[in-house]
């Protein structure tokens, strides 16, 4: 029982010296946390900011776990990712790219029905998403990396989601990638489903 006890405190106390071993992480949690907050620490930063910029880094570095598997960290999830956006933190890309599917409005159970917005309010509604968009250029390469190895729907989508909403032209290269797969997937529906169902169909 004892034994029981001191495993559930020390993975309370966990996170916490976890935060501790990064300057002001805790300050930049609670900010993050509220939404009000997190616009204020926003409007401060700005690409020039690289002293901040490697401070959430080490943090990201320090809380990784956490941020990975507790729901109660969602606000600091989406306030990194949105400040790496606004540093065009190029480093960050690798993690916003595992993240990026996070809704800013909370939860983490797939809902393709999220997706049936406008494209503006979709980009703001993913902010690892909008952060990639942001950065640009640097993180187009690894977002095609990532499409062509990662296997679900929503992954997907939101990799191909951010590409159309950069400028560059190598993002537009791989998106004439994509639609290559698209038109051989539509080839195959197609014939699929002019095909008969089954052999009963057939004499009938």
């Amino acid at each position: 029982m004892l034994r029981t006890l001191y495993l559930l405190s020390f993975s309370f106390i966990l996170p916490v010296k976890l935060l501790c071993q990064v300057p002001d992480a805790k300050d930049i949690v609670r900010q993050f946390e509220s939404a009000e907050l997190r616009e204020s620490f926003l409007a401060r930063l700005s690409p020039q900011d690289k002293s901040t910029e490697r401070l959430l880094l080490a943090m990201l570095e320090a809380y990784r776990s956490q941020l990975e598997t507790r729901f109660e960290f969602h606000g600091v999830r989406v306030g990194l990712a949105d400040a790496f956006g606004v540093m065009g933190s190029e480093e960050a890309i690798p993690w916003l790219i595992a993240n990026i599917t996070l809704w800013r409005y909370g939860g983490f159970m797939q809902d393709m029905n999220r997706w049936n917005h406008a494209s503006d309010s979709l980009e703001k509604a993913f902010p690892a998403v909008r952060a990639l968009v942001r950065i640009g250029p640097g993180a187009v390469d690894a977002l095609r990396v990532a499409y062509q190895t990662k296997l679900d729907r929503e992954t997907q989508l939101a990799i191909v989601f951010a590409l159309s909403r950069m400028k560059d032209p190598t993002a537009k290269e791989v998106l004439k990638y994509v639609q290559y797969d698209i038109n051989q997937l539509q080839h195959f529906v197609k014939e699929g489903l002019a095909a008969p169902a089954s052999a009963d169909d057939v004499k009938k």
